[in-house]
């Protein structure tokens, strides 16, 4: 019976032909690399975040449509008129797009600077871990910010872990979960990798869980409704995407991410607006998950690792149509209605 279950937690690969998808469009960005994608509220836009700037184009044709002077993790304003950054994690920037220049910059009452900062769907908060100054200090917390104030939406921080490593972090549409991918050491020991579930609403860490002999991996995902995190484990020869439930860190299913003998490691993952599709941006190129079924659709594009689109970016549109990945200075736009349609239901 034991043996039945937890095998009922695997789930197969499927291929579903994704050598036959291609990039509709590719375009190579003016200068930089890309750090982040953001979709604006109706769809029609996408800002691009480098280490210097942003630019923003349009989605139905690709084109340019303008630069702005913002920079690194970047978010569209609910309205979609504005664009946040949090430049560097010590202050949060507001850049009106008519206007074409920051008219807003407000100082983030933390010291030191937020590492991993991520804003909400709407755009309406900024969550981040405030770094030690030295490696392996236990001074970090999570700090979450309202957008339009720079204000603290919680009176205290939240503790973050005694962690010291690289961190990626992840907030539910709602902001109130909050999950931490982290490490503690510089180097990639699966034995001290691990995810933090946190409930900002109530400043209290919900659960720790690091995993062994194989370790949970950095990369995490909170679903926009709250209710379960997945979390990239990237040890090979089968690297994994676990997905756990908030309330108590069960396991509701895993994804192998190998396609025949090729096993392909995530460098990010992230779910669709609706929380039916995770995407997972993969060293094979972008490939879908149905969270539902577990159905792994993919890697997009992938023949061997002779012909691939490596990718370290990818995130859907709101009508789960179009997805855009990106690495290094490259962006891929890629239609994917055959896939999210026909898949559409268990």
């Amino acid at each position: 019976m034991l043996l039945i279950l937890f095998a009922a937690l695997f789930v197969h690969s499927v291929h579903a032909n994704a050598a036959e998808f291609k990039p509709s469009r590719e375009i190579q960005l003016p200068e930089g690399n890309v750090v982040s994608i953001a979709f604006s509220p109706d769809g029609r836009q996408v800002a691009v975040g480098s280490y210097s700037k942003t630019f923003i184009y349009e989605v139905a044709t690709g084109e340019l449509i303008t630069t702005a002077t913002v920079s690194g993790v970047v978010c569209f304003s609910p309205d979609g008129k504005q664009l946040f950054d949090s430049r560097g994690g010590a202050m949060l920037r507001v850049y009106d797009l008519a206007a074409k220049k920051i008219i807003k910059e407000i100082n983030l009452d933390t010291e030191p600077n937020l590492g991993s900062p991520v804003f909400t769907a709407d755009g309406n908060r900024l969550c981040g871990v405030r770094v030690p100054p030295t490696p392996g200090s236990k001074e970090r917390g999570v700090r979450l910010f309202d957008t339009q104030t720079g204000k603290l939406v919680i009176p205290d921080e939240v503790p973050g872990g005694s962690t010291s490593g690289p961190l990626t972090a992840s907030l539910s549409a709602d902001g109130k979960i909050f999950a931490i991918g982290w490490q503690q050491n510089s180097n990639d020991d699966a034995d001290n990798v691990g995810v933090t579930a946190i409930d900002t609403s109530t400043a209290k860490i919900l659960w720790t869980l690091p995993r062994e002999p194989k370790g949970l991996g950095r990369k995490v995902a909170v679903s926009p409704d709250g209710t379960s995190i997945a979390v990239a484990v990237g040890n090979m020869p089968k690297p994994t995407i676990e997905f756990l439930e908030v309330a108590n860190h069960r396991m509701l299913k895993r994804v192998t991410l190998v396609t025949g003998n090729s096993p392909h490691s995530a460098y990010a993952i992230t779910y669709s607006g609706d929380g039916k599709w995770l995407v997972a941006a993969t060293d094979g190129g972008p490939a879908l998950i149905n969270v539902a079924t577990g159905q792994l659709i993919g890697p997009l594009g992938y023949v061997d690792f002779k012909s691939k689109i490596s990718t370290r970016f990818a995130t859907l549109d709101q009508s789960n149509k179009l997805l855009i990945t990106a690495h290094t200075s490259k962006i891929q736009f890629w239609d994917v209605s055959a896939i999210t349609e026909s898949r559409a239901r268990p």
